[in-house]
């Protein structure tokens, strides 16, 4: 017993010196932020798809009063909504979106006519142009439209034609008429204008060979 003692002081000792174990700060997990939704991108090959196939000369293109007729020759298939969203749709209007007409501009540009809302129903007839090499639809361009609202009257028409380069071009012409004593008896003259433009479609929607392209509309209105 009297050897026990003075081990046990020694081990007593000893422990006394080693460092008191300090405390570990315990990591609270991090959450790893939710992976946003992968976006598909559209599919511009299914849209395409819904399209009909046409071949022309020279093809008028008109709206209608009465755009529900199966006689209006675009009255066009009504497109789901993720064929509407690739041509840009917004929500509000997804499902007043109808494809009608696809051609070939050239061998790298398809032409989509379509069918879009306007300002009170789909009367819109608007020229979507997809490039196959980019991939993507590049411009747009309103053909034809047709609305009257308290007085005023507008009215868009074109012609799309090959000149004898076989170059895509595109006659526009647009007319708007008001009369402001239709809402107020003491108004002044009636508004009454006719523009006409010729567009290269082979280069660009903006590219406006003739603004005042007269005799050439005077030339294409008996075709109608």
């Amino acid at each position: 017993m009297k050897f026990l003692i003075p081990v046990l002081l020694a081990v007593l000792l000893v422990n006394c010196k080693r460092p008191f174990p300090k405390a570990t700060k315990v990591e609270k997990p991090v959450a790893k932020p939710a992976s946003a939704p992968k976006v598909a991108p559209p599919n511009y090959i299914k849209l395409i798809d819904v399209y009909v196939p046409l071949k022309f000369d020279t093809l008028q293109v008109f709206s209608s009063s009465n755009l529900d007729s199966i006689g209006y020759k675009y009255r066009g298939v009504q497109l789901d909504s993720t064929n509407a969203k690739v041509l840009g749709s917004n929500w509000q209007n997804i499902e007043n979106y109808y494809a009608n007409f696809k051609f070939d501009i050239d061998e790298y540009k398809v032409g989509l006519i379509t069918r879009v809302p306007s300002m009170y129903e789909s009367s819109s007839i608007t020229l979507f142009i997809y490039d196959k090499n980019k991939k993507t639809l590049i411009e747009k361009l309103e053909l034809a439209e047709n609305w009257g609202d308290a007085g005023a009257v507008f009215e868009k028409r074109s012609w799309l034609f090959r000149d004898s380069k076989g170059r895509l071009k595109c006659l526009l012409h647009q007319s708007y008429y008001y009369d402001p004593k239709v809402n107020d008896e003491d108004a002044s003259t009636a508004v009454d204008e006719n523009n006409d433009y010729l567009i290269n479609l082979q280069h660009s929607v903006t590219d406006t060979v003739d603004r005042n392209a007269k005799v050439l509309f005077n030339k294409m209105k008996r075709l109608r």
